[in-house]
């Protein structure tokens, strides 16, 4: 049972990280279900190898999950719903699927390296950094040709790093789950959007496509960990508190502090800019200085805080407020814009979401806690 209410809590964290990602957008969005994306490998998985490496899995992860950020999708989204024909959307399904597929081949590839089962070398880094950084260039920066296809071609090349260097099983496992999971939850998602729009489903719930496939892509998260940990592939953790410092950080103030961002260009970069702007600069800067502090606290804290039982409240207590806090902003970035009128159903799942996160994440942390080895500082 505990098992079975992990992989439904899996699937619930992303299908509330990727609709945060379309609030957002971009690739400041996108980083919001890499990191979740971590935080599955170390809140439900058991065993203190995987909570060791979450640092390192929540700075790749949210940089390899960004890259993404740059596809264009809706359009083909939309013809599947408003066709009549299943026959005439074909090409669109396709493309659907296959922009998840990419997505989640280079996302869990960045999770892969971070949670191999040989350390993450500096070399690994290096090709890390230029093949992504080299695909987010192309594409967000120089708008160099099709975002699909610099990010299949960077995946590749991760890919074939892997099998010729670093031969890791598990980076191999992860992008296969990453590419086959998040491409069939796109596809099953504009399959129900289509159905849905045709009466075929009843009720509204088929309209909430990112939850939908954020909830399968979750699902393909965790059991990419649980498949690799059954045939004993367990993380190699790097060593020092410092990667653990710049983990926490990474989610608690930087993924969180560059959609803060994203918000203050929304109220006050757009025409119009937002109607009343002295409440909504108070609440930036509130958001700047809470997240600053934050990093702070990282920065100084004793090395207990990400060592042994440390590091398990300290990871429950950033992942809660990364949820929170980014729920909050997500809903205001719209309502303090344009009022009250664009509130919609989905804004209340995602604190619906937050309430059952709340209380079922620190009863799985307590059901997977083992003891956690100390880290030097």
């Amino acid at each position: 049972m505990n098992k079975i209410f992990s992989i439904f809590l899996a699937g619930l964290l992303l299908s509330f990280a990727w609709p945060l990602r379309g609030q957002f957008g971009h690739e400041h969005g996108a980083m919001i279900p890499g990191a979740a994306a971590a935080v599955i490998t170390a809140v439900f998985m058991a065993g203190d190898k995987w909570r060791s490496c979450f640092a390192q899995a929540v700075i790749f992860g949210s940089l390899g999950f960004s890259i993404g950020g740059t596809f264009s999708y809706g359009s083909q989204v939309a013809d599947i719903a408003a066709a009549s024909d299943f026959g005439d959307v074909i090409p669109q399904l396709i493309h659907v699927f296959v922009t998840g597929a990419v997505w989640g081949w280079l996302g869990m590839l960045f999770l892969g390296f971070a949670s191999a089962e040989r350390e993450i070398t500096f070399r690994d880094t290096l090709v890390l950094t230029i093949v992504g950084g080299g695909a987010w260039l192309a594409t967000a920066v120089f708008n160099a040709g099709p975002a699909l296809a610099w990010t299949a071609g960077g995946a590749a090349l991760l890919q074939a790093y892997n099998a010729l260097w670093k031969r890791s099983r598990t980076v191999t496992l992860f992008s296969a789950f990453g590419f086959f999971g998040f491409g069939l939850g796109f596809l099953i998602s504009a399959l129900v959007l289509h159905y849905g729009a045709h009466g075929v489903l009843p009720g509204g719930w088929w309209r909430l496509r990112d939850q939908i496939w954020g909830f399968i892509g979750g699902i393909s998260v965790l059991l990419a960990a649980r498949f690799t940990a059954a045939r004993g592939l367990m993380p190699a953790p790097l060593g020092g508190v410092a990667i653990r410092r710049a983990g926490f950080i990474t989610l608690a103030s930087l993924v969180t502090g560059v959609n803060v961002w994203n918000v203050y260009g929304k109220w006050f970069k757009t025409t119009p800019t937002v109607p009343e702007p002295f409440w909504p600069t108070v609440y930036l800067v509130v958001c700047a200085v809470t997240l600053a502090a934050i990093a702070f606290y990282f920065l100084t804290s004793a090395p207990e805080m990400f060592s042994g039982e440390g590091l398990t409240r300290t990871l429950r207590g950033s992942t809660l407020f990364f949820c929170w806090f980014l729920a909050v902003l997500a809903i205001l970035k719209s309502v303090v814009y344009s009022g009250w009128d664009v509130w919609e159903p989905a804004f209340a799942l995602l604190f619906i979401d937050c309430v059952i996160l709340t209380v079922a994440i620190p009863w799985i942390l307590k059901k997977n806690t083992v003891s956690l080895p100390e880290v030097p500082g």
